[in-house]
């Protein structure tokens, strides 16, 4: 047999033996492996999660900045001066000064709280001469505050504020207690509230 075919044999035989050592090797560093893996397994199982936890926290917080940014804010009073309240009942503020977020109703006279938070509300009264007017800040039909007027002449004033947490829906109107009343319209009776923070 030629040198060169001993040489080729030889080659072959040291690529044999690295095969089998190759194969020994890695049956001996499977167990190893699969630890490894569980390892990595485990710890995408926990970044997911944390992930997923993060992602929420981010919604939320998305959440929040925009109703932060939310404004509401009124200011309505009667168009004619002065108007007569034939009925014990809602004060009816016809025309909106302004109305930034379209809360309060023209037509019923009523705010409705387009999202949670606390609110601040005023009502401002006049009556005319010897016509006592007696008004009350009613949140859901609770009432929170009054607005009184009277005078034997010219024209009464009167005035009140509230302060209130409201969920969303909850309404907010101004209540005439003492119905047949000529009363001041315009500016002169007037009904306004704004968003001071939301929740």
């Amino acid at each position: 047999m030629s040198s060169s075919c001993m040489t080729m044999l030889s080659v072959v035989a040291a690529l044999l033996v690295c095969v089998d050592a190759t194969r020994v090797k890695r049956a001996d560093d499977r167990p190893e492996l699969e630890a490894v893996v569980n390892q990595l397994s485990e710890r995408l199982t926990q970044a997911t999660a944390q992930l997923t936890a993060l992602q929420g926290q981010v919604s939320q917080l998305t959440a929040r900045f925009q109703s932060s940014q939310t404004q509401v804010a009124f200011i309505a009073f009667h168009g004619d001066d002065p108007f007569n309240v034939a009925t014990d009942g809602t004060m009816m503020y016809n025309t909106a000064q302004i109305n930034i977020g379209g809360a309060f109703n023209t037509v019923t006279g009523v705010f409705t709280a387009p999202i949670a938070g606390l609110y601040v509300f005023f009502a401002n009264c006049m009556s005319v001469a010897t016509t006592d007017l007696d008004l009350g800040i009613l949140v859901d039909g609770q009432r929170y505050g009054g607005c009184y007027s009277f005078t034997q002449e010219g024209n009464g004033q009167g005035a009140n504020m509230v302060t209130v947490h409201l969920t969303q829906g909850q309404q907010v109107w101004v209540h005439m207690y003492r119905p047949s009343r000529t009363v001041r319209g315009n500016v002169w009776n007037s009904f306004s509230g704004f968003l001071v923070k939301t929740d």
